[in-house]
This record gives C-alpha cells, structure tokens and sequence, in this order.
C-alpha cells in the first residue's frame, strides 16, 4: 500500500513523511482506521535529540509542517498539551455507527405485529377438502401495508386460485393490447407487472405469470409479435423504422414462432484516460531535484550513484533498524544469525591458529560445516560478516568480493622499524597534490592493462614499503567499508613460486597511504633501481609481481649497515634489469655514505632533510665562516628517496618555498644552491674569557 501524499515545501514534505513514519510504527499493530495519537512534546524531544537542533526551532517547525499536512494529520488540544492524530491509511475520520438499519428492527418491526385474536387468521391447521388452492389470508396489519403501496393503482388486489386466477390474467391482456391501441398520456406501467405488487410474489409465481400472458396471446393473436419493452412504443411509428434487436424464438401452443424482443441496454461509455500521475520529487544530497515518477532506467542512468548513497543514508539513519547492511548487502534484521560470545571466540581462536586473516566462506564452511549447495548459506554468510563487524577484536581487511577477517593478536604484516603513524606523515605528500606517478602511465591505461611499470628507490627497497600513489590507486581495489583503514592482498611471484601478504593502509585525511609485506622478496632478488610490475589476476585479492631477469652482474652498491645503523657500501651480485641512473653504485654516488641513518622520527620533517642531503653530498663553496652547498636536481632527488620518500614536483615545492635555496644558471641547468643563515660569533676577547674563569674559579665578580 503506497503512502499518502504529503504537502508544503520538500523540507516539511520530509519531516511530515518522517513523522507519520514514527507514528505508524508506533501503531503497527493497530487496525487500518484505527486513530494513532503523539504529543507535540514527544516528536519535539525526539527529533530535538535525533537532529541535534534546538527544541524551540524543532517545534516551529514541525507545527509548521503538520499544518500543511492537516488532511493526515488531525490536531486536537488536551488542556496544555496538543496531540496530533492519524492512520495507518493516512487520513482519520471519526467514527459514526450506522443503526439506521439494525438486526433487532429486522427482527421485531413492527414490536407487536400481532395480537392473540390474530392468530386464528394468520395460520390455519385446517385444509379443505377440494383439490384448487385456497387464499392464504393475512392479518390486518399487512394488509394495511399493501393499501398504502398501491395507492396509485385502483385495482383491487387478485387472487391466484383456480378461475379467478385465469380471469385477472385475460383482463390484464386486454388491458396490454388496449394500451398498444391508444397511448396513454400517463407513464405507463410494465407490460409484465401486474395490479399486485410483486413484493407479495415468489420467483416460481412471477415465472408462472409470465407464462400464462404468453400462452394468452398466442391463442388470440396467433399471426402477431408481442413486444416487451420497458418503455412504450407508439402505434404511429411504423415496425421497421426501430433499429434491429437480438430476438428469442419460443414456440407457441400451434407450432407458431413467437418473437419476444429484449431491449439492451445502452453500450457504456468508453474509459476515461487515467489522470496524469502527480510529480513526486526527491532532493538528492547535491541539491539536485529528480521526478520519482520517470522511469527507473532512466533514473539509474542520470543519478545511480547519488540514488545508491541517499539509500544507504537513510537505512543507516532508521532507528529501528529493519533492514542492515554490511557493504552494499542488505538483509532483514529478523533474519539475521546471532553469535554467542563462545562463537566468536571460536572464530577469533581459529583465526589467530591459522596466523593470518581468513575469509567468510572459509571460516563458514570449516567452522560451521556449511556448504554454498544449502538453502540458509548466503543468510548465514551475511549474519556472520554482520556480527564480526561490530565486534572490537575482529577487523574487516577485505574488499568487494572477498570478505577477510583479522583478529587481534596475529603478526604484523611488513616491517616493524617504521611506526604506522610515522609512515603516514613521510607519505603525506602524495595528499597535498604532488604525485607524478601517472606522468609515464595514465590511470585509464592501467586500468585497462591492469598493470603497473616503477623503479624502486632506496628506501622502498630497504623498507620493503611502495607509497599508494594514483598509478596503485589505479590498479588495486578500493576499500569496501566507509571507515576500513586497510586491507590484506596477496602478491604471487610466478618466477619463484612464492607468495607474500600485502597489507595496504589506505590514505584518511591529509595523511598518506602505503604499501607494505614486500621487504623478503626485495632483498632476495632486487636492488634499488629495479625494474618492477605489478599486474591483476582473476582473483580481486590475488596480484602478481615480476621484474626482467637478466644476466648477473657485480657491482658496489649502497645497503644498510643494521649492526652500526650507518650507510656502506657492499659486494652485491644482482639478476635484474635496473635504471642505471638510479643504480647506487660507489663509482658514482660515492658521497652517499655521508649520510647518516637518522631515525624515522626525525625524518618527518622533510625541509631538515633537505638540509641534511645539501651539507652531507653537496658541493661545499663559499667560506668557513660563510658557506654554501651545490647540487643538481637529479641526485638531489635519489639522495632524498635514501632517507625518505618523495617526488619530484615536492622537492621542487621545498626549493621554492625557502629563500636559503637558489637555482645556479652560471654553472650549468638543474643546479640549485643552498646558503645557511650564518651563525652568531662569540665577540668576547681572550681577556673576558680569562676573567670569567677566574671569577668562577674563585668566586667573585666584578663590582667585588
């Protein structure tokens, strides 16, 4: 049953719609006219604490609403207070019974019909002797009922027994074919009525009327056709000119066909073309005003998406919680599984044993020994993943398509040297706008491809971490719910027939978001510079990652040193193709060494880095107490991806943010100089200096 129509402005329409939704709750199990009453104090409270809005301006409100609405809703005062009436149907009437007509009148109207001299006369035990049908007589009272009845008609009323009975009918005939001869001025009655009212006649008496008439006049005008017609027909008007009219053959006591004509009714008129339906309009979240009334594809088509999340919203906004969702599922509320607290830590026992996240289907089919073949599966799949997500211990690190569940207690994905929080702000960059990851590759490319080209820095190769750029954004899948910080995928290296878990922290905010679980696989086959490719497979969680295999070669490349926390250069054999401009190799970036490992708390703050890179690697000019530092871009940019990473279009904004830095045309392009502010110098003399020794030596100042 479709809701009623609401009025006044799209505002009051939703409030209006929004009240009558409480009410009719409230009386869910009332009948359909059944009159609901709330009091303006209650719905102002509710929608008061609901909205977060003052009372005083609640109140204007939803009086002002209801008042558009008063055809729903019926307003009545009660001393102080104001209550608002309504249905279930919309509308509220107040009830009138109907005794105009009740069972004691039909049983006892009149009180007293009868008296005790009456009842010699009103039945009779008595039957006579001859074999003809006596009149029943009847009392005075209903024969007083009759006169007043016939009052129109002088006639007496006939009896229908033997003689009498024939008789009454050929008068009534001739009466009939005296009424064809000279049309009366009155509204003449209907050929088959007789002098009797027929409310005094059973259905067999009627029919054995009927017959007689036709028997009559068959016998008298064998060669005629007896008409019968509600209304006259004129003796003028020739018996051609009516037009045709379906006919019934009767056969007639001499073998004649009699024709008896019945007039049709007239055709009814053709349907009237149903009104044109009322626009119903819906405000999407944008501000954009939609007729409710087009057709659904059209709908879809237009405003799909904004449809979806206005849907959401409002299911997420139902107090009672009828219908919930995990995701983009819905389900009814009373058909959601419950799990005990032994269940879930049955499930968070076996997933924490396993020693890594598990998916729905799994958990459901080993725990609970269900297959996908049973009718109650997908419900008891979508009662599990429910339950879970409303749990603290448990969190949801899947997407679309593949439910995973972790549990407090299992092992960190990735390394543990960096900080979550610490991670986020070195990545944070990728959130003020300067990502150059799609400048080779664009997002749609990827998308189509479903793959990803990079080189690795040093710290991504150390770390075993890759900055969730646009180009990864691209090609792995988002989160599934509004408020998932991450997900679990896995990453198959089909040269080595290896696997690795691949936990993605997803950016919130102005912070960053990364990846990390690779450093294994990093160290064992590639060096800082490889070439790397990152690729989907059928499986929405599954990804691949290869890199050009070629033939080893030698070289001193720069590692880590974890005993003495200190950058070295080492030996390194390596099988992969690699950017030799970006290969950290001694021969080249030998100043490299200089920098110093500093820990990951101090390199947050990207412009001391910069410092650092300048003074560790820089071309030192100027003087002692005055000096400077040079440096092209290009090794500026791989030196600070040592520390920390970041992009070219960010050091770019670092240099020209700080007037210490200045680009050096005379030298040669891409040459950018550093100039320190220069430090205070101790203006004391040898002398001062001495005296101040003394003085704290011995004790004394100088007034003494």
């Amino acid at each position: 049953m479709s809701g009623p129509n609401f009025g006044g402005t799209p505002e009051q329409q939703n409030l209006a719609k929004e009240i009558f939704q409480l009410m009719t709750f409230q009386g869910a199990f009332f009948a359909t006219e059944a009159p609901i009453k709330q009091t303006l104090t209650n719905l102002v409270t509710f929608l008061a604490h609901k909205n977060k809005q003052p009372a005083d301006h609640v109140r204007s409100e939803v009086e002002a609403a209801l008042h558009e609405n008063q055809q729903i809703f019926c307003r009545e005062e009660q001393g102080a207070e104001v209550l608002y009436l309504t249905t279930q149907k919309g509308a509220y009437t107040l009830r009138e019974d109907d005794i105009s007509h009740t069972f004691q009148q039909r049983l006892y109207e009149p009180e007293n019909p009868y008296s005790l001299e009456d009842l010699s006369v009103v039945i009779s035990t008595t039957r006579p002797a001859l074999t003809i049908v006596e009149p029943v007589f009847v009392s005075d009272y209903w024969q007083q009922r009759l006169e007043q009845s016939t009052s129109r008609s002088s006639e007496e009323v006939p009896s229908f027994a033997g003689e009498e009975d024939r008789e009454s009918s050929d008068l009534e005939v001739e009466r009939i074919t005296e009424a064809e001869a000279e049309p009366e001025t009155e509204e003449p009655e209907s050929l088959l009525q007789t002098s009797a009212p027929l409310e005094i006649l059973s259905e067999a008496e009627v029919d054995e009327v009927k017959l007689t008439l036709l028997e009559v006049i068959n016998a008298q005008k064998a060669d005629e056709t007896v008409t019968f017609s509600s209304q006259p027909m004129p003796s003028e008007a020739p018996l051609s000119e009516p037009p045709p009219k379906p006919t019934f053959g009767e056969q007639g006591e001499q073998g004649e066909q009699v024709e008896v004509l019945i007039e049709l009714p007239p055709p009814p008129p053709p349907p009237l073309p149903p009104p044109p339906a009322k626009p119903i309009y819906f405000t999407l979240p944008n501000g954009v005003l939609i007729d409710l009334n087009l057709p659904a594809e059209d709908l879809l088509a237009s405003h799909g998406p904004a449809l979806k999340t206005a849907l959401l919203e409002r299911l997420d906004q139902d107090p009672f919680r009828r219908i919930v969702r995990f995701g983009n599922s819905l389900f009814s509320d009373s058909q959601v599984n419950n799990l005990g607290k032994n269940a879930l830590r049955k499930i968070g026992d076996y997933i924490v044993e396993d020693g890594e996240p598990l998916t729905d289907t799994k958990l459901v089919g080993e725990i609970y020994q269900r297959n996908p073949r049973q009718e109650d599966y997908e419900s008891f799949r979508f009662s599990l993943n429910y339950r879970l997500s409303r749990e603290r211990d448990f969190e949801f690190v899947g997407i679309e398509g593949v439910c995973l569940w972790s549990f407090k207690g299992l092992p960190t994905i990735g390394t543990k040297r960096i900080k979550t929080s610490e991670m986020a702000q070195l990545t944070a960059y990728l959130m003020e706008g300067y990502d150059e990851s799609l400048s080779l590759q664009s997002a749609e490319s990827i998308q189509q491809t479903g793959t990803v080209d990079r080189f690795l820095t040093f710290f991504e190769w150390q770390y075993g971490i890759l900055p969730f750029d646009a180009s990864l954004m691209a090609l792995l899948p988002q989160p599934m719910l509004a408020d998932q910080r991450r997900s679990v995928l896995r990453f198959e290296s089909p040269q080595h027939f290896s696997n690795y878990l691949v936990e993605v922290r997803y950016p919130t905010g102005n912070r960053g978001g990364w990846l990390q679980g690779l450093e294994d696989f990093f160290h064992e086959h590639l060096v800082a510079g490889a070439l790397i490719r990152l690729a989907r497979t059928e499986e929405p969680n599954v990804f691949t990652i290869t890199y050009e295999e070629t033939p080893d070669e030698e070289d001193r490349l720069l590692t880590l040193d974890e005993k003495k926390n200190k950058l070295t250069f080492m030996d390194t054999v390596y099988y992969c193709a690699v950017d030799k401009d970006q290969l950290l190799a001694q021969s080249r970036f030998g100043k490299f060494k200089n920098l110093k490992a500093l820990p990951i708390s101090d390199r947050r703050k990207a412009e001391n880095m910069l410092k650092h890179v300048f003074e560790m690697i820089g071309d030192k000019l100027g003087t002692r107490t005055e000096p400077s530092y040079r440096l092209d871009f290009e090794t500026l940019y791989i030196a600070y991806n040592v520390l920390r990473p970041s992009s070219r279009p960010y050091l770019m904004a670092l240099l020209k943010d700080d007037e210490a830095y200045f680009p050096d045309l005379s030298a040669g392009p891409n040459l950018y100089c550093y100039k320190p502010e220069p430090e205070p110098e101790d203006l004391t003399t040898d002398e001062e200096q001495e005296e101040e020794g003394l003085s704290q030596l011995w004790g004394y100042d100088d007034e003494d």
